[in-house]
């Protein structure tokens, strides 16, 4: 099976991310949206073997590409905050896993109590 290992790379680095772009919505449309953004700027790592992936994952922690991933990561988030396809509009943060009906609804709860 051909797998790009990147997207895991990326996938294990969106706490980080999170801590640092607290504006970022963490609903599963942004999350995609900011994870395909970065793939597509940084060069995939496919394979197709597990001797091939432990190759590779040597290379995703060298220090550089690191960076060069968190890099990608925050310049695609800036794109998904100023931008957001899942209509939760700018800097509103939904918790992973909920929709932003959810968290409307949540929103005007608590400021009617």
């Amino acid at each position: 099976m051909i797998k790009n290992i990147l997207e895991k790379a990326l996938r294990d680095l969106l706490p980080e991310l999170y801590q640092m772009k607290p504006g970022l919505c963490h609903c599963k449309q942004c999350e995609d949206d900011v994870l395909a953004l970065a793939l597509k700027v940084l060069p995939p790592k496919y394979v197709s073997r597990e001797e091939g992936e432990v190759y590779a994952r040597i290379e995703l922690e060298s220090p550089q590409f690191q960076v060069d991933m968190l890099e990608a990561l925050l310049l695609a988030a800036e794109k998904v905050i100023a931008h957001p396809r899942c209509g939760s509009g700018q800097g509103k943060n939904v918790n992973p896993g909920e929709n932003v009906g959810e968290a409307d609804k949540k929103e005007k709860n608590g400021a009617k109590e």
